[in-house]
């Protein structure tokens, strides 16, 4: 009788301790993924980003960083709603996973802001890659019944890791500074900034 007791406690407690492991999991999840396009969060991306960072300092690998920001998101919000602004979002989020290797990561910064953080790729790969992503973005139509094709625009920066990087912000900043260059030379492209 003892030993059913028992084992009947144990069971309950392996169970107990599986719930909470299974909340831990989602509350991680929540912390970490934004929820509109499961992409990591600003807040992964920091902490990736600095993680790589360091790694490319220590190994002497090379480590990319790039910005995506999307073209006349409040426009497509005014002129289509909101939903399909949403959507604009999402399928952002989906081009940027599915560019991704398993080493990368891809994340949602905020509103129509992107990132992809890329070890082991330089900067010509990761420009390349970024091309790829305006590219497909701009063929995808977000509303198949209007008249003219609705497509995703969206602007990039991109930068490397150097020697000289202290952390992470820095890589960031560089990055911003070209995304903010695109924005202004017309958008729909890349522009790059090399470290000093």
């Amino acid at each position: 009788e003892r030993t059913a007791v028992l084992e009947a406690s144990n069971a309950h407690l392996e169970r107990a301790n599986l719930e909470l492991k299974t909340a831990n999991d989602r509350y991680q999840d929540l912390a970490l993924k934004d929820p509109l396009t499961g992409l990591a969060n600003r807040r992964a991306f920091q902490e990736s980003g600095l993680k790589e960072l360091n790694r490319s300092r220590r190994y002497g690998r090379e480590l990319s960083l790039v910005l995506f920001d999307m073209d006349d998101l409040k426009r497509l919000n005014d002129e289509y709603g909101h939903p399909v602004g949403d959507e604009a979002i999402r399928r952002v989020g989906r081009v940027l996973a599915a560019a991704s290797r398993a080493a990368d990561l891809a994340a949602r910064l905020g509103g129509d802001e992107f990132a992809l953080i890329l070890p082991e790729t330089d900067l010509q790969e990761a420009l390349a890659l970024a091309q790829r992503c305006i590219e497909v973005l701009a063929a995808e139509n977000l509303v198949p019944e209007s008249d003219k094709p609705v497509c995703i625009g969206v602007s990039v920066g991109a930068t490397r890791c150097a020697d000289a990087d202290i952390s992470f912000e820095e890589v960031y900043a560089r990055a911003d500074r070209a995304l903010y260059r695109a924005k202004n030379s017309g958008k729909g492209r890349a522009v790059v900034e090399q470290p000093h």
